[in-house]
C-alpha cells in the first residue's frame, strides 16, 4: 500500500512520463535484487526454521553470499546503464537496493514467525521511502530525488533489522560458516534460477509495453500494474508468514503437508476471490481518483490483472509446497515454460491489442504456471486441490 501511495505521489507531481521511466528502473532493480538474494530469502527461511540452533552461523554466511552477488550485479550493470541519464537513475536505485539487501536479514524473522520484525523488514523500506518521497515532492520533485528516497528507506531498515538480529550472534567459526555457504549455494541454485526466470516475467511486463509505446502510455499501464503488484505483494506477505509452517509440515511427512495445503485452500482462496471481485467492481474509480482522469483508459487493464493476482496467489501454494518437499527443480521447469510462453504472448498481445492485450497475456502466463505446478504437486503429493 505504501509503495502504491508513493507511486501516486510521483505521478501526481511529475506526470505519467516520469512515472513510466521510474517504473522501468524499478523493474530492473527488482530483477537485480533477486540475483543479490540468490534464493536465500527462501533457503535461509527453510534452514533456520528446520534448525534454529544454526542461526548464529547462517547470519554471516548469508550476508557474505549476498554481499558477493551485490558486487557482481553492480559491476555487471554499471557499464551498461551509466552512460545514459535514465541509466544513471536505474543504477542509483540498484546500487542502493542491492547493498541494502545484503545487509537486510529479512529471512530471519520470517523463519521464527516474528510478526513485528517481519513487518519491519517488509514495510520499513516502503514507509521510509514514502515519507521521504512526500518531502521530496514538496521541495524538489524528480526521478533523482525518488531514487535518493528509496536509498534512505532501504538503508535505514537494513540498519534497524541488523541491530535486532545482533541478539543471535555467536562466536565466529569460519569452518562452519563456509560449510553453510556451500550448503546454501547448493540449495539456492535452483531456487534463484526459478526466481530469476520469474523475475524476467515481471521485468518484461513493463519493458515490452515500453518497447511498443511512448512513456505516457507506459505510465498508464504502470499505474494499473502497480495496483496489481500491490495485490501480489499481499499474497507474498501471506506466504512470508506461512512458509515456515509448510516446511515443518513437510518435515512430518506428506500427509501432514497435504492436510496443511487443503486447509489453507479452504479458507484463503474464497477470500482472495472475494477481494478480487471488489477490486474489479471499483476499478473504474480507483485509477482516476489515485492517478488522474487521464488514467481511465487503464481501467480494463486493472480489471484483467486482478484476475492474474488471484491466480498468482493460488499457484504460490503449490510452489512453496514443492520447495518444502525438496523438488525445486520441478518449480523451475514450470516457471521456465510459463515464462517463455508468457513472453511470446505478451509480445503478440501488446503489438496487436495494446495494453489490454499485454494484461491478458500476463493472465495467460499465470494460468499456464498454475496448471503446471498443480499437476506436479498432485503427482508428488497426491494433494486434493480445493482451488
Amino acid at each position: 500500500a505504501l509503495s502504491f501511495a508513493t507511486a501516486v505521489i510521483i505521478t501526481r507531481v511529475s506526470g505519467a512520463e516520469v512515472f513510466g521511466q521510474i517504473s522501468v528502473g524499478i523493474a530492473v532493480f527488482a530483477y537485480a535484487l533477486t540475483l543479490t538474494n540468490f534464493g536465500t530469502d527462501v533457503s535461509g527461511v527453510k534452514a533456520a526454521a528446520a534448525a534454529p540452533g544454526s542461526i548464529g552461523q547462517l547470519l554471516p554466511a548469508i550476508f557474505l553470499m549476498r554481499l558477493f552477488f551485490a558486487f557482481v550485479v553492480v559491476l555487471a550493470l554499471s557499464p551498461v546503464l551509466a552512460p545514459e541519464p535514465q541509466g544513471r537513475l536505474v543504477l542509483i536505485i540498484i546500487v542502493s537496493g542491492v547493498f541494502a539487501a545484503a545487509c537486510l536479514p529479512s529471512w530471519l524473522p520470517q523463519s521464527q514467525e516474528n510478526i513485528a520484525a517481519t513487518t519491519l523488514a517488509t514495510f520499513g523500506p516502503f514507509a521510509i521511502t514514502f515519507g521521504l518521497s512526500v518531502f521530496a515532492a514538496l521541495t524538489q520533485p524528480g526521478s533523482i530525488t525518488f531514487a535518493l528516497s528509496r536509498l534512505g528507506g532501504d538503508a535505514v531498515t537494513a540498519a534497524l533489522l541488523s541491530a535486532w538480529a545482533w541478539r543471535y550472534r555467536t562466536d565466529f567459526d569460519w569452518q562452519r560458516i563456509r560449510s553453510h555457504i556451500g550448503t546454501l549455494i547448493g540449495q539456492s541454485g535452483t531456487i534463484v534460477a526459478s526466481q530469476l526466470v520469474r523475475g524476467l516475467a515481471f521485468l518484461t511486463d513493463v519493458l515490452i509495453v515500453s518497447f511498443f509505446f511512448h512513456d505516457a502510455t507506459v505510465g498508464h499501464f504502470s499505474a494499473a500494474y502497480r495496483i496489481y503488484l500491490l495485490l501480489v505483494s499481499v499474497s507474498a506477505m501471506f506466504f512470508i508468514i506461512y512458509f515456515p509452517r509448510v516446511v515443518r509440515a513437510a518435515g512430518l511427512g506428506r500427509e501432514p503437508l497435504r492436510r496443511e495445503l487443503n486447509q489453507t485452500f479452504r479458507w484463503s482462496v474464497p477470500g482472495a476471490c472475494l477481494a478480487a471481485t471488489m477490486v474489479i467492481l471499483v476499478a473504474r474509480w480507483i485509477l482516476p481518483f489515485a492517478f488522474g482522469t487521464d488514467f481511465s483508459a487503464a481501467v480494463p487493464v486493472l480489471q484483467i490483472l486482478t484476475i492474474g493476482a488471484v491466480l498468482n496467489f493460488v499457484h504460490r501454494n503449490y510452489s512453496r509446497a514443492l520447495i518444502a518437499l525438496g523438488y525445486p527443480r520441478l518449480e523451475l521447469v514450470a516457471t521456465v515454460i510459463a515464462t517463455v510462453v508468457g513472453i511470446a504472448f505478451k509480445v503478440v498481445g501488446t503489438s496487436q491489442w495494446g495494453i489490454v492485450g499485454a494484461a491478458s497475456a500476463i493472465v495467460a502466463g499465470e494460468i499456464i504456471l498454475l496448471l503446471l505446478l498443480r499437476s506436479y504437486i498432485r503427482a508428488n503429493l497426491r494433494v486434493k486441490a480445493s482451488a
